[in-house]
């Protein structure tokens, strides 16, 4: 299991500090979530992730003769810290949609689709989701705990790896470089599953995991000086399982 960062466990035990501040509750469990409510919340979580990295030679010594030289590698992407902010709207009473922006910061391995070996410093990437969710009716007893499914639809703009260290196998004798790499929009398609608990009349707890895969990839050009200027394209598929824990107000 990875490790969760410092700031990450900080904010969970602030979310975990307000689940433990249940309050009698004043109104019918629920009764103040229906048709036409909306709610805002926050989140954080941690991350299982990894990539799928595809390259292909475009010109120099990565296509000789025409013929370009292909690889491909996989890496894995280890959470620092993120959060996400998000707001819902129920156009029934079981059914809600809503907007979520998210911000999320990796460590990846290196990686090496082709001969050279590349290692990018730590990355941010940025979310934007529509997101579906059905609120089946509460677990009986005390009917504060609700369970929820959905899906997620996610827009990526872009992810910049400021700085890529890449290394050349020792037998070429060529010194390592550092270069830019600018990964273009991609989108992303998740399905969702959580628990939301009732702290208060108009506050929850909420629970959940969502499994994030990529539709299409991350597209780049690498550039490689020290290679005689040979570029390649390198694709890039991201996909993982993320639990998230949060807290959401019904205004």
């Amino acid at each position: 299991m990875m490790k969760l960062p410092t700031i990450e466990l900080f904010l969970g035990a602030t979310l975990l500090a307000g689940a433990a501040s249940c309050a009698p509750l004043q109104h019918a469990p629920w009764s103040k979530v229906h048709k036409g409510t909306w709610n805002i919340g926050a989140s954080t979580g941690w991350a299982f992730y990894n990539a799928d990295v595809e390259a292909e030679g475009t010109s120099g010594v990565l296509k000789p003769g025409g013929k370009a030289q292909t690889g491909s590698d996989n890496t894995d992407l280890t959470p620092r810290y993120g959060g996400a902010l998000k707001a819902n709207y129920f156009f029934a009473d079981h059914h809600s949609i809503g907007v979520i922006a998210e911000m999320r910061r990796f460590k990846a391995d290196s990686v090496s689709p082709l001969s050279a070996e590349l290692q990018p410093d730590d990355f941010t990437t940025y979310h934007f989701l529509l997101s579906y969710r059905y609120w089946p009716n509460p677990f009986p007893g005390e009917m504060r705990l609700r369970p929820f499914f959905g899906l997620d639809l996610g827009y990526v703009p872009g992810v910049t790896f400021d700085n890529v260290e890449v290394t050349y196998p020792a037998s070429t004798g060529i010194p390592s470089e550092n270069v830019k790499v600018d990964g273009d929009a991609f989108f992303t398609v998740a399905p969702v599953a959580g628990l939301s608990y009732l702290l208060r009349d108009n506050l929850t707890f909420e629970l959940g995991t969502f499994y994030e895969i990529s539709y299409e990839p991350s597209q780049a050009e690498l550039k490689l000086k020290n290679l005689g200027g040979a570029t390649a394209n390198v694709d890039v598929w991201p996909q993982g399982l993320i639990v998230f824990l949060g807290l959401t107000y019904y205004l």
